[in-house]
C-alpha cells in the first residue's frame, strides 16, 4: 500500500478491500470458502492506457520485472493457482504481485 497526496480514495479502497478479504475468509471458511485477493499492480488493459500517462508508464515499467508493465495473462498462472487444490490452506490475504512503485 502506498501513500500520496490526493490518494485518499485510492489508498482507503485498497486497504478495505485488503479488509474485505480477511472478513470474508473469517466469515466463510468453516464453509470450506476461500477468499484471496490479487493486486496485480499496473497492468496493461484496454482502458488503461487512456487514463494513464506515458511518463507514469515507463516510470513504473522501470521498476517492474523485465522493465514493462503486467499484461493480463501474467496473472493468469496465479489465478488458477489459487482456483486450484494445491492453494487450499491459502485465504483471508492479499497476494500482490509487483515491486512498490517509486515516486
Amino acid at each position: 500500500m502506498q501513500a500520496w497526496p490526493g490518494g485518499a480514495a485510492y489508498g482507503g479502497a485498497k486497504a478495505a478491500i485488503n479488509a474485505l478479504a480477511n472478513v470474508v475468509h473469517l466469515e466463510l471458511a468453516d464453509q470450506g470458502i476461500r477468499t484471496v485477493a490479487i493486486a496485480p499492480g499496473l497492468t496493461y488493459s484496454p482502458g488503461m492506457r487512456a487514463i494513464v500517462g506515458q511518463e507514469h508508464l515507463d516510470r513504473v515499467a522501470a521498476n517492474y520485472p523485465g522493465g514493462r508493465i503486467g499484461e493480463p495473462d501474467d496473472i493468469v498462472a496465479l489465478a488458477s493457482f489459487l482456483c486450484s487444490d494445491a492453494a487450499s490452506h491459502l485465504s483471508g490475504t492479499v497476494i500482490t504481485v509487483r515491486p512498490p512503485v517509486t515516486r
